[in-house]
């Protein structure tokens, strides 16, 4: 297996007023961005995660609206703790579909007792079917920002940050933008453990740093990256961009992943990820087992035990060379929405990042994927044929402990005792010669999986070809195949020939 392969990217940042010169001239760049053609009503293509617990959404607003403005949606929420819900408004200036969306709050003015518009704002975004909204104190002093993510006009990601403050009025609640970047790349809030005294409010914690990647123009290698750093700054009241590192990258060594980075298209990057891929790291305890990617039907599933959860592909975004950003909403709950990550690690790894509407709804892991077309390319590395392609499987095989195991391509069978194991299989190496095996039920839903990495070997004793099949239990890393036990099981397939 091939190192992890840093990202890279070419970036435009403006911070709260602050752009770093030397990308000042590439706003006018072209888009790298896609929008699959997905049949649906027009009213089911808002994009609003609204990842804070206690808020709601409607379509009915507390205020009347201009006649200019088109409605996304309005969040229920309450911002000051106060007896009143506020409401905060995605709006859109109707019939202008490259106009920024715009942001509003309603307030409750408890002299006149009615709701008001005490404050709005454009955003740097301007497509409402990946509009981003997020409640969180990224300052850290108990007060909740509000974090808008999107994607502008000419397909780059945007970021706008808002931080409560004193209205100029001395009415109502008043916000101002602290954080404002614009980038054809990685826009990250780093989330940092804050203390218990934080989260019992005895004290305020540190806030969060955000970061922003730029591919290293005067560097010869294309992963190398600069990073801009910003950071917090209470007496200015908003983010200033501190540092500015050089960040080297490694070398691609693989041809095809070489091909898959130079290359800018997302229709490319989503034919490297069509296929199963199978999880082979784990983390903050989840358990998803499989995700298939399926872009000529616009639609990603996603298996965790025997639950099958099927998401319709609404939006891709190139904003890295080597990680696409999908937009996604299930089939059958629209309200339920999606945002995944996808980095490519090798030709045949990816690491995945699955961000759900709830803060506790996110996802970790890295997959191995498990196809024809994973094969082919470790032919093409120039493997030997003794561990791929001279190697067919099918028909009865059976152990001393009487344990039949039945191929017939692309189907197994798997037959002890009293119970029964069917589904796929796939035969593949990547170091060492493995078989895996999926099972499915009639409907198509997992049912469980088994890996081995095995030995092969044929014997012809006078008119008999004895086939025998050595399996040893095994697990699928980044690394390649581990075996989990030196314990194996013995299958022998006796075929009888004729003179």
């Amino acid at each position: 297996m091939k190192k992890a392969i840093l990202i890279i990217i070419t970036i435009l940042i403006t911070a709260a007023g602050c752009r770093p010169p030397e990308q000042e001239g590439r706003i006018n760049d072209g888009p790298k961005k896609i929008i699959p053609a997905v049949k649906q009503d027009p009213s089911q293509k808002r994009g609003i995660y609204l990842t804070e617990s206690g808020s709601t959404i409607s379509m009915q607003t507390k205020i009347p609206l201009d006649p200019d403005e088109q409605l996304i949606e309005a969040v229920n929420t309450n911002l000051d703790l106060d007896s009143h819900d506020e409401q905060i408004l995605i709006l859109k200036k109707k019939g202008e579909v490259t106009a920024p969306i715009k942001i509003a709050i309603v307030d409750f003015d408890t002299i006149r007792s009615r709701y008001l518009r005490s404050w709005e704002s454009l955003t740097n975004a301007t497509n409402i079917r990946t509009f981003n909204i997020t409640l969180k104190d990224v300052v850290g002093d108990h007060n909740l920002e509000i974090i808008c993510r999107g994607i502008n006009s000419i397909g780059r990601l945007s970021l706008d940050v808002f931080r409560k403050t004193p209205s100029p009025s001395g009415m109502g609640l008043y916000f101002a933008p602290i954080c404002q970047i614009v980038a054809d790349g990685s826009i990250e809030v780093e989330e940092i453990e804050r203390s218990e005294g934080y989260q019992l409010g005895q004290k305020n914690g540190p806030s969060f740093p955000i970061f922003a990647y730029v591919k290293d123009l005067e560097s010869e290698n294309i992963l190398d990256l600069v990073k801009y750093s910003y950071y917090w700054q209470y007496k200015k009241n908003k983010y200033i961009l501190t540092s500015k590192e050089k960040i080297a990258g490694e070398t691609v060594e693989e041809k095809q992943l070489a091909g898959l980075f130079k290359s800018t298209s997302v229709e490319r990057f989503e034919e490297y990820l069509a296929g199963p891929w199978h999880l082979s790291g784990i983390e903050n305890g989840q358990s998803e087992e499989l995700i298939f990617f399926n872009p000529a039907e616009k639609s990603i599933s996603i298996f965790s035990g025997d639950v099958q959860e099927r998401y319709i592909w609404k939006d891709s975004l190139r904003y890295l060379t080597n990680r696409l950003l999908i937009y996604t909403e299930n089939e059958s709950i629209n309200a339920l929405k999606k945002r995944i990550d996808v980095e490519a690690k090798t030709i045949n790894t990816i690491e995945v990042i699955i961000r759900g509407s709830e803060l506790w709804d996110r996802f970790k892991g890295s997959y191995v994927k498990l196809s024809e077309e994973v094969q082919q390319s470790l032919l093409n590395e120039g493997l030997s044929a003794d561990a791929n392609g001279d190697i067919r499987l099918s028909g009865l095989y059976r152990s001393p402990a009487g344990i039949e195991l039945i191929f017939a391509p692309p189907r197994f069978t798997w037959l002890e005792k009293e119970s029964e194991l069917s589904g796929g299989f796939s035969v593949f190496n990547i170091g060492e010669n493995i078989l895996y095996l999926k099972g499915l039920d009639p409907n198509g839903l997992p049912t469980g999986d088994k890996t081995f990495v095995f030995d092969y070997s044929e014997i012809r004793e006078d008119k008999r070809l004895i086939k025998t099949l050595l399996l040893f239990p095994a697990v699928l890393t980044v690394h390649g195949a581990e075996k989990i036990s030196n314990l194996h099981t013995l299958f022998e397939q006796i075929e009888f020939l004729e003179e």
